[in-house]
């Protein structure tokens, strides 16, 4: 969990201190554009706040690094755009009768991504609140209509929202990953 939350915080903060800066460039469509720690991402307006979907804040979390602890993610040449929710991470199927979830969302295990809606022209020293969805670390994701942070960026806040692994790819108590953990978890 020490791994997860540096990343995600080291990428969070990177991100909206560069969100922060007066002048940060568009791209020629006049789309809001970023640089994080990896590389440089286009985003959307909404509503008059700038939003970023679907930046990867670790390695996918596939083949070798199924069951260990995440990994940064690898740095990229050019704009990658931030236009999409990533995939929510494998699970269960949602309950049939779910307000929260639109159905149907893909699934994916390389889903460990967050997504960021800011205000046009944010503070320096601008709230965060980073959301971390429910759904008993069983099912959900970070794109729910519930989760959507619109309206907070308006109000001055940056709105984070994440994807995590669910179920038995997150939480799998195995006793030998659990060793390999610094938290001693797996």
């Amino acid at each position: 969990m020490k791994a997860v939350r540096s990343l995600i915080r080291a990428g969070v903060a990177g991100l909206c201190v560069t969100l922060a800066l007066p002048g940060v460039p568009a791209l020629a469509q006049g789309a809001p554009s970023a640089q994080t720690a990896q590389g440089r991402v286009a985003g959307t307006w909404d509503g008059g706040v700038r939003v970023f979907k679907g930046i990867a804040y670790a390695s996918p979390p596939v083949g070798e690094r199924r069951w260990r602890p995440p990994a940064p993610p690898a740095a990229w040449r050019g704009v990658r755009a931030a236009d999409r929710f990533g995939p929510d991470c494998m699970q269960a199927s949602y309950p049939a009768d779910s307000v929260y979830f639109e159905h149907p969302r893909s699934t994916s295990e390389d889903c460990l991504t967050l997504n960021i809606w800011t205000p046009a022209k944010p503070a320096r020293n601008a709230p965060v609140i980073v959301w971390i969805h429910g759904g008993s670390l069983q099912f959900g994701g970070s794109a729910g209509p519930i989760y959507d942070g619109r309206e907070y960026a308006k109000r001055g806040v940056v709105f984070v929202s994440i994807n995590y692994r669910l179920g038995v790819l997150g939480w799998l108590a195995y006793p030998e990953l659990s060793a390999e953990s610094a938290d001693g978890v797996s």
